[in-house]
C-alpha cells in the first residue's frame, strides 16, 4: 500500500499541495462482528475493545510519525520478531499503556 501511495503521489505531485499519507493501526483481540441496519442496506460492522484499540493505534500514527503502528499482541500472534524495542503507548480510554511498534517503511521491509 505504501509503495503504491508513493507512486500515486508522484503521479499527482503537480496537482497536490501536500502528498497523501496513510495511517494504519493493527491490533489483535476478540470482536463482535455482524450485519446491522435496514434489511435493504445492511452494513457489516465490528465492535469491542480490540476494535477501539485498533482505532486508537491508527490515530497514533501521526503523533509517532510512522505509517503503521502494530500492537505487541499482534506481533506475538503473527510470530513476528522485531529487532528494535517496543514503545509503551498511552491510548485514550485505556488505563494502562499498550506495548506497540511504530513501523516506518524500512522497518516494514526488514520484517517482511
Amino acid at each position: 500500500m505504501l509503495e503504491e501511495l508513493h507512486r500515486f503521489n508522484h503521479r499527482l505531485a503537480i496537482e497536490l499541495q501536500t502528498p497523501l499519507a496513510v495511517g494504519i493501526g493493527i491490533h489483535t483481540g476478540e470482536a463482535i462482528v455482524g450485519r446491522m441496519g435496514p434489511p435493504k442496506t445492511p452494513i457489516l460492522s465490528a465492535a469491542g475493545d480490540s476494535v477501539n484499540t485498533t482505532a486508537r493505534l491508527e490515530s497514533m500514527t501521526k503523533e509517532l510519525g510512522a505509517p503503521l503502528v502494530v500492537s505487541a499482541d499482534t506481533l506475538r500472534a503473527a510470530e513476528i520478531i522485531i529487532s528494535f524495542p517496543l514503545q509503551a503507548i498511552s491510548l485514550r480510554g485505556r488505563a494502562n499503556p499498550l506495548d506497540a511498534a511504530a513501523l516506518d517503511e524500512s522497518a516494514l521491509r526488514e520484517i517482511l
